[in-house]
């Protein structure tokens, strides 16, 4: 497991994801560009073959994680709730095993349809706090967020550096799904609440949160998408990512390319230990790089490619669809 899978199971005895099943998955008709049309008129046509495809999709990913020892935490499906799946976003949680406290920030949706998704994701929390469920002891700190932010997708946790890398817009805009999704000021609201340094990196469109241009490696490496951040937010990380940590990041930032980030959604690779679960397409998308694949292969990882043409379809992959609860390191 990750480092932040291993903190948090010494402190609670589990590692825990929490999922929906996507039996109510759908897409809009944002008419954004040919592909987003081309996928909703595919939805439309079938939308329970459309659906029953995801869910095969997902059933298997989570097979996977089970494997790894990941005990997953299901919500279940609302109907007219079709961006569910993703359980990244209503809330970023954070365990602090130094407190036996567990922070949940809840999100604040840009996209007002989905705001109903917290409640769900905060009852399903609350339910692993129940006496002989896997967080019965642990305290929850639930913060509402007062500033346009949506969750661990927009806020990712870097256990090597116990810093978090947020995505952000300068206006956040209901009508503009493929621009970003989370307000600046929201990103010093997260630092006042748990004490955790945050970098601030102004995310292009279409990579409208953090979590699809860039992943954090518990090895201190970065996966990066480049053209997915202004230059000036590509400059501040590598200044807070690898100059303030004396890492060179020739070394530690992997760059990929065009296909890998904005049609096979790399960065939205999940990290179980040494264990890379890798999002694809699939046909007629070209596969993961040899090159990316490689190269994480020769750091220490192990990849598992995981079919996910349905989810990423709607802009989503394994990262989004699996809200793994993560540590800050334990002390002594």
């Amino acid at each position: 497991m990750n480092s932040a899978s291993h903190a948090f199971k010494a402190a609670t005895g589990h590692s825990i994801a929490i999922v929906c099943v996507p039996s109510n998955y759908g897409l809009k008709n944002t008419k954004d560009d040919m592909a987003s049309q081309f996928f909703y008129d595919e939805y439309f046509r079938d939308v329970s073959g459309f659906r029953n495809k995801a869910v095969g999709e997902a059933v298997y990913y989570h097979s996977k994680l089970q494997e790894h020892g990941i005990t997953l935490a299901h919500i279940a499906p609302r109907e007219g709730q079709i961006d569910q799946v993703y359980t990244a976003d209503p809330a970023f949680t954070l365990l602090e095993p130094s407190t036996n406290t567990l922070h949940v920030l809840t999100s604040k949706f840009t996209n007002s349809t989905r705001q109903a998704e917290v409640d769900d994701f905060v009852k399903a929390l609350k339910s692993l706090t129940s006496k002989g469920s896997p967080l019965n002891g642990i305290k929850l700190n639930i913060h509402e967020m007062q500033n346009n932010f949506e969750g661990t997708g927009d806020c990712y946790y870097d256990t090597h550096r116990d810093l978090i890398f947020a995505g952000y817009t300068l206006n956040p805009d209901e009508n503009d799904l493929k621009g970003g999704r989370s307000h600046i000021l929201a990103h010093q609201e997260v630092a006042n609440t748990i004490g955790v340094e945050v970098i601030s990196l102004e995310v292009v469109k279409p990579c409208f949160h953090i979590d699809t241009c860039l992943a954090p490696l518990p090895s201190g490496h970065i996966l990066l998408y480049k053209d997915g951040l202004t230059d000036k937010s590509y400059d501040a990380l590598i200044k807070n990512a690898f100059k303030n940590y004396n890492m060179d990041h020739g070394e530690y930032l992997i760059e990929i390319d065009e296909n890998d980030a904005l049609n096979n959604f790399a960065t939205n690779m999940q990290v179980v230990g040494k264990q890379i679960f890798m999002p694809e397409f699939g046909h007629p998308i070209k596969p993961i790089s040899k090159n990316l694949t490689n190269r994480l292969n020769e750091i220490g990882y192990d990849i598992e490619v995981i079919p996910y043409g349905q989810m990423i379809k709607g802009d989503g992959a394994l990262h989004c669809t699996s809200h793994i609860i993560a540590s800050r390191p334990m002390l002594g």
